[in-house]
């Protein structure tokens, strides 16, 4: 019978764990997306499979709806439990205890509801497993093509590697037009962020609101940005809305976060140097009834 090396595999898990610690330091790693990115990192996945993080991002929304992906997500689970505190898993603890008693769309659902809410060790934890899982399948989708160029296995029909179009995220900030005109002005020169309006653009905004491209497109602010007559006679209510593209998602810009964390990610903005598109001087009946949310 062969015998199991156990001194090894646990100096493996104290490897991630200290990785894992490690990375749960760094806030920004809150966010999903950045942390599987991270992970990638880490293991130097990139090194061998380039574009690799970017495809478990972009398909991670499919698997984790599949009945196969989610057991072999627990089982990857209960491993790393051996080494991991179980009290910081918090919800996702809770919900990996009863998951084998629940369907893959009830896990799918709970898994989203419960992202609102995770710590940074969750969103981690959940990183590194959509990680694992998404260098298996990688592999398993690049042997099957050599044998049938026409499969990919689950995976999104419409995504291809080699010519990933990454989803823009567009964050809209409500800002009163007297008392600004200053960053405003900025903002409307340079057509980018700089660190040095980062603060000022924070606290200017009263309002915000962000979604991907396309939701902003069909938005009731868009409306009102294409149907708003700029103001002929001014008020001191008036306002400007300021359009920021983002190559991706940021929790802290969604409604009811810490002003800490949104603190942080206005000043951490300018770091990417994102296109800023300032609208005229519109009354203060443009934000009416529309998406935006207080800052």
């Amino acid at each position: 019978m062969n015998s199991i090396d156990y001194s090894t595999n646990f100096t493996i898990l104290e490897k991630f764990d200290r990785i894992f610690n490690r990375l749960a330091q760094d806030r920004r790693h809150i966010n999903l997306d950045q942390a599987i990115i991270c992970w990638s990192e880490e293991l130097a996945l990139e090194k061998d499979f380039p574009n690799i993080s970017q495809e478990i991002i972009a398909n991670k929304d499919i698997w984790i709806q599949h009945h196969t992906i989610v057991k072999i997500a627990l089982k990857l689970y209960l491993k790393l439990l051996v080494v991991t505190d179980r009290k910081t898993m918090g919800v996702f603890g809770n919900l990996f205890n009863r998951a084998e008693n629940i369907s893959s769309k009830d896990f799918y659902h709970n898994i989203q509801e419960m992202n609102k809410e995770m710590t940074i060790k969750s969103v981690i934890f959940v990183a590194f497993i959509l990680t694992g899982v998404g260098l298996l399948i990688y592999l398993l989708n690049k042997k099957d093509k050599n044998n049938n160029p026409q499969s990919n296995i689950y995976s999104n029909t419409d995504y291809k590697p080699t010519t990933l179009i990454k989803e823009k995220y567009i964050l809209v900030l409500r800002i009163n037009s007297d008392g600004n005109q200053e960053l405003l002005d900025s903002l409307t020169y340079n057509h980018y962020l700089r660190p040095a309006d980062s603060l000022k653009l924070y606290r200017a905004t009263q309002d915000l609101w962000i979604e991907n491209k396309n939701k902003f497109d069909s938005s009731k602010i868009k409306d009102k940005l294409d149907n708003q007559t700029p103001v002929t006679i001014t008020s001191e209510y008036d306002v400007h809305f300021v359009m920021i593209e983002l190559d991706k998602n940021d929790f802290r810009f969604h409604p009811n976060v810490n002003q800490m964390d949104r603190h942080d990610a206005f000043i951490e903005l300018a770091d990417s140097s994102p296109q800023v598109k300032v609208s005229p001087r519109l009354s203060y009946k443009a934000y009416e009834n529309t998406e935006f949310y207080s800052r």
